[in-house]
């Protein structure tokens, strides 16, 4: 029974990988209707933006090119610049999986435009 089990898990798991090969990631940019969004989705998108700003800098201040795992998508606070002074500011609404992508991000930014 338990050797069954396993079987199918494993064959499940085959399944998945082979399904994933054939599938393409892809990304949309849109535009939204402000007025058709709720104040709290939008201050959350607002917010959001925000974060990934801060994250994008805090990145680029420690001269990080690629994130280790488990240590830097994992910061939920980071040092913002204020005038002439740092504050600590938390990150809320940026998932890890955000993070993530920070520096791949980064590098598509400082791609010269034909």
């Amino acid at each position: 029974m338990l050797i069954e089990k396993n079987k199918r898990i494993r064959n499940k798991g085959r399944e998945t990988r082979n399904k994933r090969k054939t599938q393409t990631a892809k990304s949309f940019e849109i535009k939204l209707d402000k007025s058709k969004i709720s104040k709290e989705r939008m201050d959350n998108l607002e917010r959001l933006f925000l974060e990934s700003k801060w994250f994008t800098n805090y990145i680029i201040s420690k001269g990080i090119t690629d994130l280790v795992p488990y240590r830097d998508y994992k910061v939920n606070k980071v040092n913002v610049k204020v005038k002439d002074k740092f504050e600590e500011r938390e990150l809320r609404l940026l998932s890890s999986q955000m993070k993530r992508e920070a520096p791949n991000k980064r590098v598509e930014l400082k791609k010269p435009h034909p």
